[in-house]
């Protein structure tokens, strides 16, 4: 990936949260489809449990679902993201 096409995805991204804490349910599927693979993954390394990994990435978008609208865009998304599944 460039770096060009890096920074559209993130932009992307943001646009993304904006419109899902506005209540855009397609936007929030989107960034799901986009980043659900990476958070399952995450969450398979720290716990080394295929049933809990699944469980805690369930977790992880029940609670971006409540705090996507705290994501002011500072950071790319995947940072943000990896944050609040790592707490």
């Amino acid at each position: 990936m460039t770096a060009t096409e890096a920074e559209n995805k993130q932009a992307s991204d943001y646009a993304l949260t904006q419109r899902a804490s506005e209540g855009d349910m397609k936007a929030f599927e989107e960034l799901y489809q986009r980043h659900n693979r990476r958070v399952y993954s995450l969450c398979l390394r720290m716990t080394a449990n295929v049933t809990e990994a699944e469980d805690l990435a369930q977790e992880v978008f029940i609670q971006l679902f409540r705090k996507i609208g705290s994501f002011r865009g500072e950071s790319a998304f995947t940072t943000w993201l990896h944050r609040l599944t790592v707490n």
